[in-house]
């Protein structure tokens, strides 16, 4: 909503293509909004899939939001993705989007808070070491995740996640091995998310 918010209607901005899922029109939330920016973002088309429609609801589509429902153009013109909703549906429209060609990176996903970290991965304390910083700081169960730990301690490391950047507050994981608290494409990329990761031995990062 915010990005929408902040777009002229002007020919020269991008094509968005916002694939939305509600319950039903009773339920659709930022419904009347949305379709007010849509009258006036000639380059805006939203796509409305509902779960529960009542009768005289219209979508266009019927049932969960899925991968199947985007155009074929979108990922032949290599469409940027940015999921926001629940953790499973995320995993499987990822899943799904990549199995249709889409690249990996292109994929954007935006969590709200971190999951609870699971029993036998708050031992410690571990040291953490900034390589470029020239900085080590301890690590302990009460620290919370990397990131949170980082700035407490007045380290400046990335942490543009905190307004929405998803995934901006990767590091190289140079050494050491940490447990994110949620799954990510970038994990398999070598990287450690700092707002979602905990050490679960010393550590050595690339910033």
């Amino acid at each position: 909503m915010s990005y929408l918010d902040l777009l002229t209607g002007a020919s020269s901005e991008p094509r968005i293509v916002l694939h939305y899922g509600n319950r039903n029109g009773t339920e659709h939330v930022f419904g009347a909004r949305l379709a007010e920016l849509a009258r006036h973002l000639p380059n805006l088309t939203i796509v409305n899939h509902f779960t529960r429609p009542d009768v005289h609801d219209r979508p266009d589509f019927v049932g969960r939001l899925s991968a199947a429902s985007v155009s074929d153009d979108l990922i032949e013109a290599r469409a940027r993705f940015y999921l926001c909703g629940p953790e499973d549906m995320m995993r499987t429209i990822t899943h799904d989007l990549i199995a249709r060609g889409v690249p990996r990176f292109e994929i954007f996903v935006e969590r709200f808070k971190s999951a609870e970290p699971p029993v036998g991965l708050t031992g410690g304390p571990h040291e953490l070491r900034f390589s470029k910083l020239g900085k080590s700081i301890t690590w302990t169960p009460g620290s919370g995740t990397i990131l949170a730990c980082a700035e407490a301690a007045g380290l400046a490391v990335p942490s543009g996640c905190r307004v929405g950047q998803c995934e901006s507050c990767a590091l190289t994981l140079l050494a050491g091995q940490v447990h994110h608290l949620v799954e990510s494409p970038a994990i398999d990329d070598g990287l450690c998310l700092t707002c979602q990761a905990i050490p679960t031995s010393d550590v050595v990062l690339d910033g």
